[in-house]
């Protein structure tokens, strides 16, 4: 069931549709299908340098927020410490 909430002066729920299973809702779901891809340069002997991209194959959105092309550039760096003896 869906309910209505109305506040002051009324506070109650007002039954909007009683019959809500199965009927798709405008405002939720979403299919997305992407192939992501990318590269690694190693930077020296303790870093890497990385860049991915992820590209949407196929798309199904209901008219919200949909995700297009999406990048990620990053760094890492790895510390050594001498041994104890």
């Amino acid at each position: 069931m869906l309910f209505e909430f109305q506040g002051t002066p009324f506070n109650r729920q007002v039954l909007l549709d009683g019959n809500v299973v199965g009927r798709p809702i405008p405002t939720t779901n979403s299919t997305f299908l992407a192939f992501s891809t990318g590269v690694v340069v190693n930077v020296f002997d303790y870093g890497q340098l990385y860049a991915i991209a992820q590209l949407p194959l196929y798309r199904d959105f209901n008219g919200n927020l949909h995700q297009g092309v999406g990048y990620v550039f990053g760094m890492t760096k790895s510390f050594a410490t001498p041994p104890l003896f």
